[in-house]
Protein backbone atom coordinates (compact mmCIF):
# COMPACT_ATOMS: atom_id res chain seq x y z
CA UNK A 1 0.00 0.00 0.00
CA UNK A 2 1.47 3.36 -1.01
CA UNK A 3 1.63 6.50 1.13
CA UNK A 4 -1.21 8.23 -0.73
CA UNK A 5 -3.59 5.30 -0.08
CA UNK A 6 -2.66 5.21 3.59
CA UNK A 7 -3.41 8.92 3.99
CA UNK A 8 -6.77 8.53 2.21
CA UNK A 9 -7.81 5.63 4.44
CA UNK A 10 -6.76 7.57 7.54
CA UNK A 11 -8.91 10.51 6.44
CA UNK A 12 -11.92 8.21 5.96
CA UNK A 13 -11.36 6.69 9.40
CA UNK A 14 -11.20 10.13 11.00
CA UNK A 15 -14.38 11.25 9.26
CA UNK A 16 -16.18 8.08 10.32
CA UNK A 17 -14.97 8.53 13.90
CA UNK A 18 -16.19 12.14 13.93
CA UNK A 19 -19.57 11.06 12.60
CA UNK A 20 -19.91 8.40 15.30
CA UNK A 21 -18.90 10.83 18.03
CA UNK A 22 -20.97 13.84 16.97
CA UNK A 23 -24.04 12.09 15.61
CA UNK A 24 -24.39 8.46 16.54
CA UNK A 25 -23.83 9.15 20.22
CA UNK A 26 -27.08 11.16 20.21
CA UNK A 27 -29.15 8.57 18.37
CA UNK A 28 -30.99 5.50 19.53
CA UNK A 29 -30.57 2.20 17.69
CA UNK A 30 -33.20 -0.31 16.65
CA UNK A 31 -32.41 -2.47 19.68
CA UNK A 32 -33.25 0.46 21.95
CA UNK A 33 -36.53 1.06 20.12
CA UNK A 34 -37.39 -2.62 20.48
CA UNK A 35 -36.55 -2.50 24.19
CA UNK A 36 -38.94 0.40 24.69
CA UNK A 37 -41.81 -1.22 22.83
CA UNK A 38 -45.08 -0.48 24.63
CA UNK A 39 -43.93 2.81 26.15
CA UNK A 40 -45.17 6.19 24.96
CA UNK A 41 -41.68 7.56 24.21
CA UNK A 42 -39.77 5.16 22.00
CA UNK A 43 -36.53 7.20 21.85
CA UNK A 44 -35.73 8.28 25.37
CA UNK A 45 -32.58 8.04 27.50
CA UNK A 46 -32.53 9.91 30.77
CA UNK A 47 -28.75 10.31 30.87
CA UNK A 48 -28.80 12.07 27.49
CA UNK A 49 -31.52 14.61 28.27
CA UNK A 50 -29.89 18.05 28.16
CA UNK A 51 -32.97 20.27 28.15
CA UNK A 52 -36.61 19.99 29.29
CA UNK A 53 -39.29 22.42 28.12
CA UNK A 54 -42.79 22.42 29.60
CA UNK A 55 -45.56 24.66 28.22
CA UNK A 56 -49.04 24.91 29.72
CA UNK A 57 -51.69 27.61 29.31
CA UNK A 58 -49.17 30.18 28.12
CA UNK A 59 -46.66 29.43 30.88
CA UNK A 60 -43.24 28.13 29.95
CA UNK A 61 -40.79 26.28 32.17
CA UNK A 62 -37.28 25.36 30.99
CA UNK A 63 -34.73 23.17 32.79
CA UNK A 64 -31.23 22.51 31.42
CA UNK A 65 -28.47 20.14 32.44
CA UNK A 66 -25.53 22.01 33.94
CA UNK A 67 -22.03 21.58 32.59
CA UNK A 68 -19.27 20.38 34.87
CA UNK A 69 -18.00 17.27 36.59
CA UNK A 70 -21.02 16.91 38.88
CA UNK A 71 -24.41 16.06 37.34
CA UNK A 72 -27.22 18.49 37.96
CA UNK A 73 -29.95 20.64 36.46
CA UNK A 74 -30.71 24.34 36.44
CA UNK A 75 -34.01 26.13 36.06
CA UNK A 76 -33.64 28.92 33.46
CA UNK A 77 -37.26 29.94 32.78
CA UNK A 78 -39.34 31.65 34.14
CA UNK A 79 -36.59 32.37 36.67
CA UNK A 80 -32.97 31.31 36.94
CA UNK A 81 -31.92 29.17 39.89
CA UNK A 82 -30.73 25.66 40.65
CA UNK A 83 -33.31 22.93 40.08
CA UNK A 84 -34.51 20.35 42.57
CA UNK A 85 -32.70 17.16 41.52
CA UNK A 86 -35.35 14.86 42.98
CA UNK A 87 -38.18 16.70 41.25
CA UNK A 88 -36.41 16.60 37.87
CA UNK A 89 -35.53 12.92 38.25
CA UNK A 90 -39.13 12.12 39.19
CA UNK A 91 -40.35 13.91 36.03
CA UNK A 92 -37.85 12.08 33.82
CA UNK A 93 -38.76 8.79 35.48
CA UNK A 94 -42.47 9.33 34.85
CA UNK A 95 -41.79 10.12 31.18
CA UNK A 96 -39.35 7.21 30.83
CA UNK A 97 -41.84 4.64 32.11
CA UNK A 98 -45.02 6.19 30.69
CA UNK A 99 -47.19 3.33 29.44
CA UNK A 100 -50.61 4.13 27.94
CA UNK A 101 -53.91 2.81 29.23
CA UNK A 102 -55.02 2.53 25.64
CA UNK A 103 -53.59 3.05 22.18
CA UNK A 104 -55.73 4.41 19.33
CA UNK A 105 -54.49 3.63 15.79
CA UNK A 106 -55.23 5.21 12.41
CA UNK A 107 -56.12 8.58 13.93
CA UNK A 108 -57.23 11.22 11.42
CA UNK A 109 -56.48 14.96 11.56
CA UNK A 110 -60.08 15.52 12.56
CA UNK A 111 -59.68 13.05 15.42
CA UNK A 112 -56.52 14.83 16.56
CA UNK A 113 -58.35 18.14 16.71
CA UNK A 114 -61.19 16.60 18.69
CA UNK A 115 -58.67 15.13 21.15
CA UNK A 116 -57.22 18.61 21.72
CA UNK A 117 -53.82 17.76 20.25
CA UNK A 118 -53.62 20.63 17.76
CA UNK A 119 -53.68 23.08 20.65
CA UNK A 120 -52.43 20.82 23.48
CA UNK A 121 -53.16 21.28 27.15
CA UNK A 122 -49.48 20.53 27.91
CA UNK A 123 -46.49 20.35 25.59
CA UNK A 124 -43.29 18.57 26.75
CA UNK A 125 -40.14 18.85 24.68
CA UNK A 126 -36.95 16.98 25.52
CA UNK A 127 -33.60 17.55 23.87
CA UNK A 128 -31.27 14.56 23.82
CA UNK A 129 -28.13 15.86 22.16
CA UNK A 130 -29.18 16.71 18.61
CA UNK A 131 -32.45 14.78 18.85
CA UNK A 132 -35.72 16.34 20.03
CA UNK A 133 -38.56 14.31 21.53
CA UNK A 134 -41.98 15.88 21.99
CA UNK A 135 -45.01 14.79 23.98
CA UNK A 136 -48.33 16.60 23.47
CA UNK A 137 -51.12 16.09 26.00
CA UNK A 138 -54.65 17.10 25.08
CA UNK A 139 -58.17 16.80 26.44
CA UNK A 140 -59.43 14.45 29.13
CA UNK A 141 -60.44 11.05 27.78
CA UNK A 142 -64.07 10.16 28.59
CA UNK A 143 -64.50 7.35 31.12
CA UNK A 144 -60.97 7.58 32.52
CA UNK A 145 -58.73 9.73 34.72
CA UNK A 146 -56.31 10.22 31.85
CA UNK A 147 -55.83 12.45 28.84
CA UNK A 148 -55.15 11.97 25.14
CA UNK A 149 -51.51 12.27 24.13
CA UNK A 150 -49.19 11.80 21.15
CA UNK A 151 -45.44 11.52 20.84
CA UNK A 152 -44.77 11.83 17.12
CA UNK A 153 -45.83 8.45 15.79
CA UNK A 154 -48.06 9.23 12.83
CA UNK A 155 -51.67 8.12 13.18
CA UNK A 156 -51.27 6.96 16.78
CA UNK A 157 -52.74 8.51 19.93
CA UNK A 158 -52.51 7.28 23.52
CA UNK A 159 -54.59 7.65 26.64
CA UNK A 160 -52.16 8.49 29.44
CA UNK A 161 -52.87 7.83 33.10
CA UNK A 162 -53.29 10.62 35.66
CA UNK A 163 -49.89 9.84 37.27
CA UNK A 164 -47.99 10.78 34.10
CA UNK A 165 -50.15 13.84 33.52
CA UNK A 166 -49.68 15.04 37.10
CA UNK A 167 -45.90 14.71 36.74
CA UNK A 168 -45.85 17.43 34.06
CA UNK A 169 -48.42 19.71 35.70
CA UNK A 170 -46.29 20.87 38.63
CA UNK A 171 -45.63 24.59 38.86
CA UNK A 172 -42.25 26.29 38.90
CA UNK A 173 -41.92 26.12 42.69
CA UNK A 174 -42.01 22.34 42.52
CA UNK A 175 -38.91 22.32 40.31
CA UNK A 176 -37.02 25.03 42.18
CA UNK A 177 -34.12 23.76 44.23
CA UNK A 178 -35.14 23.60 47.88
CA UNK A 179 -31.64 23.85 49.32
CA UNK A 180 -30.54 27.38 50.02
CA UNK A 181 -26.87 26.49 49.43
CA UNK A 182 -26.97 23.61 46.93
CA UNK A 183 -23.23 23.47 46.24
CA UNK A 184 -22.31 23.09 49.91
CA UNK A 185 -19.14 24.30 51.58
CA UNK A 186 -16.00 22.25 51.06
CA UNK A 187 -12.93 24.32 51.88
CA UNK A 188 -14.31 26.70 54.48
CA UNK A 189 -11.95 29.48 55.53
CA UNK A 190 -14.13 31.58 57.81
CA UNK A 191 -17.57 31.61 59.46
CA UNK A 192 -19.09 34.69 61.11
CA UNK A 193 -22.41 34.70 62.96
CA UNK A 194 -24.34 37.56 64.48
CA UNK A 195 -27.65 37.46 66.30
CA UNK A 196 -29.26 34.43 67.91
CA UNK A 197 -26.89 32.26 69.94
CA UNK A 198 -24.39 35.11 70.30
CA UNK A 199 -21.83 36.63 67.97
CA UNK A 200 -19.22 34.14 66.80
CA UNK A 201 -16.22 34.25 64.50
CA UNK A 202 -14.53 30.99 63.41
CA UNK A 203 -11.49 30.42 61.21
CA UNK A 204 -10.10 27.23 59.68
CA UNK A 205 -6.32 27.42 59.83
CA UNK A 206 -3.73 25.52 57.82
CA UNK A 207 -3.59 21.90 58.89
CA UNK A 208 -7.34 21.82 59.45
CA UNK A 209 -7.21 23.37 62.93
CA UNK A 210 -10.49 25.08 63.79
CA UNK A 211 -10.24 28.19 65.95
CA UNK A 212 -12.64 30.61 67.54
CA UNK A 213 -11.68 34.23 67.08
CA UNK A 214 -14.59 35.55 69.16
CA UNK A 215 -16.01 35.70 71.78
CA UNK A 216 -12.83 34.05 73.20
CA UNK A 217 -9.82 33.24 71.04
CA UNK A 218 -9.29 29.48 71.45
CA UNK A 219 -9.68 26.11 69.79
CA UNK A 220 -13.25 25.50 68.60
CA UNK A 221 -15.39 22.41 69.15
CA UNK A 222 -15.14 20.60 65.85
CA UNK A 223 -18.24 18.43 66.26
CA UNK A 224 -20.54 21.39 66.91
CA UNK A 225 -18.96 23.36 64.08
CA UNK A 226 -19.54 20.41 61.72
CA UNK A 227 -23.18 20.28 62.85
CA UNK A 228 -23.53 24.02 62.14
CA UNK A 229 -21.94 23.63 58.70
CA UNK A 230 -24.12 20.64 57.85
CA UNK A 231 -27.23 22.53 58.97
CA UNK A 232 -26.32 25.29 56.50
CA UNK A 233 -25.60 22.83 53.69
CA UNK A 234 -28.91 21.00 54.17
CA UNK A 235 -31.15 23.99 54.97
CA UNK A 236 -34.20 23.77 52.70
CA UNK A 237 -37.06 26.02 51.75
CA UNK A 238 -40.47 24.67 52.71
CA UNK A 239 -42.26 27.43 50.81
CA UNK A 240 -41.30 30.10 48.28
CA UNK A 241 -42.57 33.64 48.67
CA UNK A 242 -42.98 36.62 46.41
CA UNK A 243 -41.29 39.90 47.29
CA UNK A 244 -44.70 41.38 48.10
CA UNK A 245 -45.50 38.58 50.56
CA UNK A 246 -42.18 39.02 52.34
CA UNK A 247 -41.78 42.79 52.11
CA UNK A 248 -42.90 43.54 55.67
CA UNK A 249 -40.67 40.84 57.18
CA UNK A 250 -37.63 41.85 55.16
CA UNK A 251 -37.98 45.44 56.32
CA UNK A 252 -36.91 44.36 59.82
CA UNK A 253 -33.22 43.66 60.61
CA UNK A 254 -32.35 39.95 60.49
CA UNK A 255 -32.43 38.11 63.80
CA UNK A 256 -29.65 35.81 62.55
CA UNK A 257 -26.93 36.37 59.97
CA UNK A 258 -24.27 33.83 59.01
CA UNK A 259 -21.54 34.49 56.48
CA UNK A 260 -19.38 31.64 55.18
CA UNK A 261 -16.26 32.21 53.13
CA UNK A 262 -15.43 29.01 51.27
CA UNK A 263 -14.03 27.88 47.94
CA UNK A 264 -13.19 31.44 46.84
CA UNK A 265 -16.74 32.61 47.39
CA UNK A 266 -18.80 34.10 50.18
CA UNK A 267 -22.32 32.98 51.05
CA UNK A 268 -24.72 34.73 53.41
CA UNK A 269 -27.79 33.43 55.19
CA UNK A 270 -30.23 35.89 56.73
CA UNK A 271 -33.10 34.79 58.97
CA UNK A 272 -35.88 37.20 59.90
CA UNK A 273 -39.09 36.79 61.88
CA UNK A 274 -41.90 34.33 61.33
CA UNK A 275 -42.98 33.40 57.84
CA UNK A 276 -46.29 35.03 56.81
CA UNK A 277 -49.29 32.86 57.64
CA UNK A 278 -47.05 29.81 58.24
CA UNK A 279 -46.69 28.78 61.91
CA UNK A 280 -43.42 27.10 62.87
CA UNK A 281 -41.58 28.63 59.92
CA UNK A 282 -39.08 31.47 59.67
CA UNK A 283 -38.56 33.94 56.85
CA UNK A 284 -35.08 33.57 55.31
CA UNK A 285 -33.04 34.28 52.22
CA UNK A 286 -29.64 33.21 50.91
CA UNK A 287 -27.21 35.57 49.23
CA UNK A 288 -29.86 38.28 49.01
CA UNK A 289 -32.02 36.09 46.76
CA UNK A 290 -35.71 35.37 46.78
CA UNK A 291 -37.40 35.01 50.19
CA UNK A 292 -38.37 31.56 51.45
CA UNK A 293 -39.82 29.87 54.52
CA UNK A 294 -37.64 27.47 56.51
CA UNK A 295 -38.45 25.23 59.47
CA UNK A 296 -37.65 26.83 62.83
CA UNK A 297 -36.37 23.44 64.05
CA UNK A 298 -33.77 23.42 61.26
CA UNK A 299 -32.20 26.54 62.79
CA UNK A 300 -31.32 24.90 66.12
CA UNK A 301 -27.81 23.82 65.07
CA UNK A 302 -27.21 27.28 63.59
CA UNK A 303 -28.01 29.04 66.85
CA UNK A 304 -25.95 26.85 69.21
CA UNK A 305 -24.77 29.13 72.06
CA UNK A 306 -21.38 30.72 71.47
CA UNK A 307 -19.99 29.17 74.67
CA UNK A 308 -20.85 25.69 73.39
CA UNK A 309 -18.59 26.25 70.39
CA UNK A 310 -15.55 26.40 72.68
CA UNK A 311 -13.44 23.24 72.84
CA UNK A 312 -13.57 22.33 76.54
CA UNK A 313 -12.98 18.57 76.32
CA UNK A 314 -9.94 16.90 77.82
CA UNK A 315 -9.29 15.08 74.52
CA UNK A 316 -10.75 15.93 71.12
CA UNK A 317 -9.77 13.08 68.77
CA UNK A 318 -12.58 10.88 67.46
CA UNK A 319 -12.70 7.09 67.73
CA UNK A 320 -10.16 5.36 65.47
CA UNK A 321 -8.68 8.70 64.31
CA UNK A 322 -5.61 8.33 66.55
CA UNK A 323 -2.25 7.26 65.16
CA UNK A 324 -0.10 7.99 68.21
CA UNK A 325 -1.02 8.85 71.79
CA UNK A 326 1.37 10.12 74.46
CA UNK A 327 0.66 11.11 78.04
CA UNK A 328 3.23 12.27 80.61
CA UNK A 329 2.80 13.00 84.30
CA UNK A 330 5.96 13.83 86.22
CA UNK A 331 8.69 11.30 85.39
CA UNK A 332 6.30 8.69 83.92
CA UNK A 333 5.36 8.63 80.25
CA UNK A 334 3.18 6.31 78.21
CA UNK A 335 3.16 5.94 74.42
CA UNK A 336 0.44 4.10 72.51
CA UNK A 337 0.87 3.54 68.77
CA UNK A 338 -2.24 2.49 66.83
CA UNK A 339 -1.95 0.59 63.58
CA UNK A 340 -1.93 -2.97 62.33
CA UNK A 341 -0.31 -4.11 65.59
CA UNK A 342 -1.22 -1.65 68.38
CA UNK A 343 1.46 -1.41 71.10
CA UNK A 344 2.05 0.46 74.32
CA UNK A 345 5.23 1.43 76.15
CA UNK A 346 5.67 2.92 79.61
CA UNK A 347 8.78 4.86 80.66
CA UNK A 348 9.93 5.99 84.11
CA UNK A 349 12.82 8.45 84.39
CA UNK A 350 13.58 7.81 80.74
CA UNK A 351 13.84 4.02 81.14
CA UNK A 352 11.30 1.64 79.62
CA UNK A 353 9.55 -0.22 82.44
CA UNK A 354 6.68 -1.94 80.61
CA UNK A 355 5.46 -2.71 77.13
CA UNK A 356 2.94 -4.94 75.42
CA UNK A 357 0.10 -5.35 72.97
CA UNK A 358 -2.56 -2.64 73.16
CA UNK A 359 -6.21 -3.43 72.61
CA UNK A 360 -7.77 -0.83 70.29
CA UNK A 361 -11.20 -1.32 71.83
CA UNK A 362 -9.87 -0.69 75.35
CA UNK A 363 -7.96 2.35 74.14
CA UNK A 364 -11.11 3.70 72.47
CA UNK A 365 -13.03 3.31 75.74
CA UNK A 366 -10.28 5.30 77.50
CA UNK A 367 -10.38 7.99 74.82
CA UNK A 368 -14.16 8.25 75.18
CA UNK A 369 -13.79 8.73 78.93
CA UNK A 370 -11.40 11.61 78.26
CA UNK A 371 -13.79 13.18 75.75
CA UNK A 372 -16.55 13.13 78.35
CA UNK A 373 -14.47 15.23 80.76
CA UNK A 374 -15.12 18.94 80.20
CA UNK A 375 -13.43 21.99 81.67
CA UNK A 376 -15.40 23.66 84.42
CA UNK A 377 -14.15 27.08 83.33
CA UNK A 378 -12.23 28.71 80.49
CA UNK A 379 -10.65 32.14 80.96
CA UNK A 380 -7.99 34.29 79.27
CA UNK A 381 -4.45 33.37 80.33
CA UNK A 382 -1.84 36.10 80.63
CA UNK A 383 1.77 35.24 79.81
CA UNK A 384 2.87 36.37 83.27
CA UNK A 385 0.45 33.97 85.00
CA UNK A 386 1.83 30.80 83.48
CA UNK A 387 4.57 30.28 86.06
CA UNK A 388 2.35 30.47 89.15
CA UNK A 389 -0.16 28.14 87.48
CA UNK A 390 2.49 25.55 86.65
CA UNK A 391 2.24 26.09 82.91
CA UNK A 392 5.63 27.63 82.12
CA UNK A 393 7.28 24.19 82.60
CA UNK A 394 4.23 21.87 82.61
CA UNK A 395 4.24 18.89 84.96
CA UNK A 396 2.53 16.82 82.31
CA UNK A 397 1.36 16.72 78.72
CA UNK A 398 -1.24 14.95 76.61
CA UNK A 399 -0.25 14.70 72.94
CA UNK A 400 -2.46 13.07 70.29
CA UNK A 401 -1.39 12.68 66.66
CA UNK A 402 -4.25 11.91 64.29
CA UNK A 403 -4.16 9.65 61.25
CA UNK A 404 -4.08 11.08 57.75
CA UNK A 405 -1.67 13.10 55.62
CA UNK A 406 -1.91 16.22 57.82
CA UNK A 407 -0.89 14.35 61.01
CA UNK A 408 -2.95 16.87 62.94
CA UNK A 409 -1.64 17.11 66.50
CA UNK A 410 -3.40 18.23 69.68
CA UNK A 411 -1.27 19.05 72.73
CA UNK A 412 -2.71 19.73 76.17
CA UNK A 413 -0.21 21.08 78.71
CA UNK A 414 -0.96 20.04 82.30
CA UNK A 415 -0.22 22.47 85.10
CA UNK A 416 -0.93 22.71 88.79
CA UNK A 417 -3.30 20.18 90.35
CA UNK A 418 -5.27 20.54 93.58
CA UNK A 419 -8.09 18.75 95.36
CA UNK A 420 -10.50 20.95 93.39
CA UNK A 421 -9.12 21.11 89.87
CA UNK A 422 -6.47 20.36 87.30
CA UNK A 423 -5.21 23.42 85.41
CA UNK A 424 -4.32 23.02 81.75
CA UNK A 425 -3.64 24.92 78.55
CA UNK A 426 -4.21 23.71 75.00
CA UNK A 427 -1.12 24.47 72.96
CA UNK A 428 -1.78 27.45 70.69
CA UNK A 429 -4.41 28.94 73.02
CA UNK A 430 -3.85 31.66 75.60
CA UNK A 431 -6.74 30.23 77.61
CA UNK A 432 -6.67 28.63 81.06
CA UNK A 433 -8.79 25.47 81.33
CA UNK A 434 -9.87 24.22 84.75
CA UNK A 435 -10.77 20.53 84.70
CA UNK A 436 -12.22 18.49 87.56
CA UNK A 437 -9.50 17.15 89.88
CA UNK A 438 -10.15 13.49 88.95
CA UNK A 439 -9.10 14.26 85.36
CA UNK A 440 -5.52 13.81 86.58
CA UNK A 441 -6.21 10.21 87.62
CA UNK A 442 -7.67 9.53 84.17
CA UNK A 443 -4.39 10.69 82.59
CA UNK A 444 -2.12 8.54 84.79
CA UNK A 445 0.26 6.55 82.49
CA UNK A 446 -0.87 2.96 83.12
CA UNK A 447 -0.84 -0.18 81.01
CA UNK A 448 -4.17 -1.39 82.33
CA UNK A 449 -5.86 1.38 80.31
CA UNK A 450 -5.11 -0.39 77.04
CA UNK A 451 -5.18 -4.07 77.99
CA UNK A 452 -7.67 -6.33 76.23
CA UNK A 453 -10.53 -7.42 78.48
CA UNK A 454 -10.42 -10.90 76.95
CA UNK A 455 -8.12 -12.79 79.33
CA UNK A 456 -8.76 -16.44 78.44
CA UNK A 457 -9.98 -17.51 75.02
CA UNK A 458 -11.24 -21.08 75.03
CA UNK A 459 -14.39 -23.19 74.71
CA UNK A 460 -16.25 -24.98 77.47
CA UNK A 461 -15.20 -28.46 76.23
CA UNK A 462 -11.52 -27.51 76.54
CA UNK A 463 -11.74 -27.17 80.35
CA UNK A 464 -10.36 -30.43 81.79
CA UNK A 465 -10.03 -29.56 85.49
CA UNK A 466 -10.98 -26.90 88.04
CA UNK A 467 -9.71 -26.48 91.58
CA UNK A 468 -11.28 -23.99 94.01
CA UNK A 469 -9.80 -22.95 97.37
CA UNK A 470 -11.76 -20.77 99.75
CA UNK A 471 -9.88 -18.63 102.29
CA UNK A 472 -9.07 -20.77 105.37
CA UNK A 473 -10.32 -23.99 103.76
CA UNK A 474 -8.79 -26.84 101.79
CA UNK A 475 -8.89 -26.83 98.00
CA UNK A 476 -11.74 -28.70 96.30
CA UNK A 477 -11.55 -30.52 92.94
CA UNK A 478 -14.50 -29.52 90.73
CA UNK A 479 -15.83 -31.58 87.83
CA UNK A 480 -16.20 -29.17 84.83
CA UNK A 481 -19.12 -31.10 83.27
CA UNK A 482 -21.06 -30.91 86.52
CA UNK A 483 -20.34 -27.18 86.92
CA UNK A 484 -20.79 -25.86 83.40
CA UNK A 485 -21.53 -22.27 84.45
CA UNK A 486 -18.19 -21.93 86.29
CA UNK A 487 -16.30 -23.83 83.57
CA UNK A 488 -17.81 -21.68 80.81
CA UNK A 489 -16.98 -18.41 82.59
CA UNK A 490 -13.38 -19.52 83.20
CA UNK A 491 -12.93 -20.68 79.59
CA UNK A 492 -14.00 -17.26 78.30
CA UNK A 493 -12.68 -15.19 81.20
CA UNK A 494 -13.16 -11.49 80.58
CA UNK A 495 -12.48 -8.43 82.70
CA UNK A 496 -15.35 -6.07 83.36
CA UNK A 497 -12.61 -3.43 83.49
CA UNK A 498 -8.99 -2.99 84.53
CA UNK A 499 -8.39 -1.06 87.72
CA UNK A 500 -4.64 -0.73 88.40
CA UNK A 501 -1.19 -1.76 87.22
CA UNK A 502 -0.43 -3.35 90.59
CA UNK A 503 -2.37 -4.50 93.65
CA UNK A 504 -3.14 -2.18 96.53
CA UNK A 505 -4.55 -3.05 100.00
CA UNK A 506 -8.06 -1.99 98.89
CA UNK A 507 -8.11 -4.81 96.35
CA UNK A 508 -7.97 -7.52 99.05
CA UNK A 509 -5.61 -9.71 97.02
CA UNK A 510 -2.87 -10.23 99.64
CA UNK A 511 -5.26 -12.68 101.31
CA UNK A 512 -7.66 -13.62 98.49
CA UNK A 513 -11.26 -14.53 99.08
CA UNK A 514 -10.95 -17.38 96.57
CA UNK A 515 -8.20 -19.01 94.50
CA UNK A 516 -9.43 -20.73 91.35
CA UNK A 517 -7.11 -22.89 89.23
CA UNK A 518 -8.22 -24.05 85.80
CA UNK A 519 -6.57 -26.36 83.26
CA UNK A 520 -7.40 -25.92 79.60
CA UNK A 521 -6.53 -28.38 76.83
CA UNK A 522 -5.55 -27.17 73.35
CA UNK A 523 -7.64 -28.21 70.33
CA UNK A 524 -6.62 -30.02 67.15
CA UNK A 525 -7.39 -28.93 63.59
CA UNK A 526 -10.91 -30.34 63.93
CA UNK A 527 -11.68 -28.44 67.14
CA UNK A 528 -11.34 -31.48 69.43
CA UNK A 529 -9.66 -31.00 72.81
CA UNK A 530 -6.42 -32.93 73.35
CA UNK A 531 -6.55 -35.74 75.88
CA UNK A 532 -4.53 -36.32 79.10
CA UNK A 533 -1.63 -37.75 77.12
CA UNK A 534 -0.90 -34.20 75.90
CA UNK A 535 -0.92 -32.69 79.40
CA UNK A 536 2.33 -30.85 78.80
CA UNK A 537 0.54 -28.73 76.19
CA UNK A 538 -2.28 -27.77 78.55
CA UNK A 539 -2.64 -24.18 79.77
CA UNK A 540 -2.92 -23.66 83.49
CA UNK A 541 -4.28 -20.42 84.99
CA UNK A 542 -4.48 -19.27 88.58
CA UNK A 543 -7.14 -16.67 89.37
CA UNK A 544 -7.06 -14.70 92.64
CA UNK A 545 -10.36 -13.14 93.74
CA UNK A 546 -10.36 -10.40 96.37
CA UNK A 547 -12.61 -7.63 97.65
CA UNK A 548 -15.98 -6.75 96.18
CA UNK A 549 -16.55 -3.49 94.32
CA UNK A 550 -19.58 -1.80 92.77
CA UNK A 551 -19.35 -3.70 89.47
CA UNK A 552 -17.87 -7.05 90.57
CA UNK A 553 -14.84 -8.42 92.40
CA UNK A 554 -11.17 -7.42 92.16
CA UNK A 555 -8.95 -10.11 90.64
CA UNK A 556 -5.47 -11.01 89.33
CA UNK A 557 -4.51 -13.71 86.84
CA UNK A 558 -1.32 -15.76 87.01
CA UNK A 559 1.84 -13.68 87.47
CA UNK A 560 0.38 -10.57 85.85
CA UNK A 561 0.49 -7.74 88.43
CA UNK A 562 -2.46 -5.87 86.85
CA UNK A 563 -5.70 -5.81 88.83
CA UNK A 564 -9.02 -6.15 87.05
CA UNK A 565 -12.67 -6.65 87.98
CA UNK A 566 -14.60 -9.85 87.19
CA UNK A 567 -18.36 -10.29 87.26
CA UNK A 568 -19.91 -11.24 90.60
CA UNK A 569 -21.63 -14.18 88.86
CA UNK A 570 -18.28 -15.94 88.37
CA UNK A 571 -17.49 -15.63 92.09
CA UNK A 572 -20.92 -16.92 93.07
CA UNK A 573 -20.50 -19.93 90.77
CA UNK A 574 -17.10 -20.69 92.37
CA UNK A 575 -18.45 -20.35 95.93
CA UNK A 576 -21.29 -22.79 95.20
CA UNK A 577 -18.70 -25.56 94.73
CA UNK A 578 -17.96 -25.53 98.49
Amino acid sequence: MNTRSTIALAAVALALGAFIYFYERHTVGTSEIARREGRVLDVFERAKVDRIELEREGQRLVIVREDGDLPGFRLVEPLETHADEDAVEALLGALDWAVPFRTIHDVSDEDRRSFGLDDPFVRVKLLQGERAVELRIGKEAPGSDGRYAESGRAGRVYVLGADVVEAVLHDVDHFRGKRLFPEGFVKVAHVARTGEGGDVSLAVESGGVLRLEAPLAMTAHEGRYEALKKALETLEASRFLTDDEARAGLAEPPRLRIEVKADDRASVLEVFGGCPETPGKALARADGGLPVCVDEAALDALTVPADDLRELRLATARDFDVERFEVRLGDRRMVVTLGDEPRYEIFARGEKVAEGEADEGAFTDWLREMRRVRALRASPLAEGDRKKLGLDAPEGELRIVERGPLKRTMVLELGRASVASLLARRQGDDVLLEFPADARDLLEPAGHRVRSRELVDAELHQVVSIRVQKRGEAAVEVEPRANTELAGRLAALEAVRFDADRAEPRHGLESPRLIVEVEIAPVDDHGHAHGPEDADAHRRHRLLLGAATSDGVYARLDDDPMVFVVAEALVEAAERTH
